[in-house]
């Protein structure tokens, strides 16, 4: 782990609110000058602190109206089963998050699509036609409560 100091947290305070500022703009907001801002930037970089920066884009505004919370139960749990089903979830675009969970479901997956009858296509075509998957419990998101992207640094 790298050795985050009061200079780096509020770098990165400042960085994951807005990461189109410029370093002037960074070292300004974290009460510093750009030379070590500078510095601090490329050390958390390098570290991998920071791993990249993006543009956060409204899925309404692209629509795309549907997010889906799906639980995955996988058939067997053999090192190529595992490897198959997280190539073909990696490869999936509709698919933004995969995690790996303890309790009764094996995976749970945050998926995007238009409207439901995209989302029934991806299940069918996609997750539904993989060999790997035992079984899926999909939950409709009717609203999102918090999106947070910011991380609390302390």
């Amino acid at each position: 782990m790298t050795e985050i100091d009061d200079a780096d947290r509020r770098i990165l305070s400042v960085v994951q609110e807005d990461a189109s500022l410029s370093v002037a703009d960074i070292a300004a907001r974290a009460g510093m000058s750009v030379s070590p801002c500078w510095r601090g930037l490329r050390r958390l970089r390098e570290a991998g602190v920071i791993r990249a920066a993006v543009n956060l884009l409204d899925p309404t505004m692209l629509g795309l109206d549907v997010m889906v919370i799906a639980s995955v139960t996988l058939n067997r749990q053999s090192a190529n089963a595992v490897a198959a089903f997280e190539a073909m979830v990696g490869a999936a675009p509709e698919v933004l998050d995969r995690f790996a969970a303890t309790g009764e479901r094996d995976y749970v997956l945050r998926i995007i699509a238009a409207d439901i009858a995209a989302y029934e296509r991806f299940l069918a075509a996609r997750l539904l036609a993989s060999p790997e998957i035992g079984s899926i419990n999909s939950q409709i998101v009717l609203k999102r409560v918090k999106n947070a992207t910011t991380l609390p640094i302390r």
